[in-house]
């Protein structure tokens, strides 16, 4: 509280500059510092974000992209059984060039408890924000992260960290195995925590990955006649199906779906419906479309 301008907020300015000229006197316009009064302060900005500091957490950060798109898988073990926070950050352009607009990342984040089937994952976050974060109640034991982030320019500074913030000091290290792979199990269905190649989409039937065609790194599910993809969907975390027709619009950042599905309602490989799948002179069931036994040579389950 200022006895003159009433309630005031301090302000700062990476850059070292500032070109506020308000009611309050700033003498120094190299340093970046500045104060302004309330009510300047609501005027001025349409949204303001907060840092919760917990005087008891200690932050433990690993670089694990340094690509525009790649997926990463990191391992972290926690003794504390208190909750704890798991984030991933990247620079925004206040922090890596003075002008110009660098547009935000497309951002995935999945944390799994070793052992548990609980997969937490971030929700779309707040734009002009370099960081998302989920956070975990499960308490002691190892934890699998998986991260990707898409930045949309090649000219992007492509960084991005792990954070793991809580009563822990964490050793945060590369994970086993494929780091596609692990996203894939922790976004997509898997089994035994392997993630599923071969996948059946409720009412739309057999799927297969395809590594060759990404959708912000992602890959994607395919039907057998090629006409109907699966992607995942960042913002909403569900996969969404659509014509192939739709695939660069898609590609360009775009959002189409003719049905979306929760990672829970697909399975893997191939599963029979009580009913059998109709539009034939008979319905069909999966000991009807396998090997020798397959009725029809473009129906088939794997």
């Amino acid at each position: 509280m200022d006895t003159t301008h009433g309630r005031v907020i301090q302000c700062y300015n990476p850059w070292g500059k500032d070109s506020y000229k308000g009611a309050i006197p700033n003498s120094n316009k190299a340093d970046g510092v500045f104060e302004m009064t309330l009510a300047e302060y609501k005027a001025s900005f349409h949204s303001t974000m907060f840092a919760h500091v917990h005087s008891s957490f200690t932050p433990s950060s690993k670089l694990v992209q340094t690509e525009q798109s790649k997926a990463s898988a990191s391992e972290f073990k926690v003794t504390s059984s208190d909750k704890f926070y798991v984030s991933v950050t990247w620079p925004t352009p206040r922090m890596t060039r003075e002008c110009g607009q660098q547009p935000q990342p497309k951002v995935i984040l999945a944390v799994s408890k070793k052992g548990s089937s609980t997969v937490h994952m971030v929700e779309e976050g707040v734009y002009g924000s370099n960081s998302q974060s989920v956070m975990i109640t499960e308490g002691a034991g190892e934890y699998v992260a998986s991260a990707l982030l898409h930045f949309p320019q090649k000219d992007q500074v492509h960084e991005a960290h792990l954070v793991v913030y809580g009563k822990d000091q964490v050793s945060i290290t590369p994970g086993s195995g494929d780091a596609e792979q692990t996203l894939m199990s922790l976004i997509g269905p898997a089994k035994h925590g392997q993630a599923c190649h071969t996948v059946s989409f409720p009412g739309l039937g057999l799927f297969s990955m395809d590594k060759s065609q990404l959708v912000n790194g992602v890959p994607t599910f395919w039907g057998h006649d090629g006409e109907i993809f699966a992607y995942w969907a960042t913002r909403s975390g569900e996969w969404y199906a659509i014509t192939k027709a739709k695939l660069n619009k898609v590609k360009a950042g775009e959002l189409w779906s003719s049905k979306k599905f929760s990672k829970d309602s697909i399975v893997c490989g191939c599963q029979d419906d009580p009913k059998g799948v109709g539009g034939f002179s008979t319905e069909l069931h999966c000991n009807q479309v396998k090997g020798k036994a397959a009725k029809y040579g473009n129906v088939k389950c794997e």
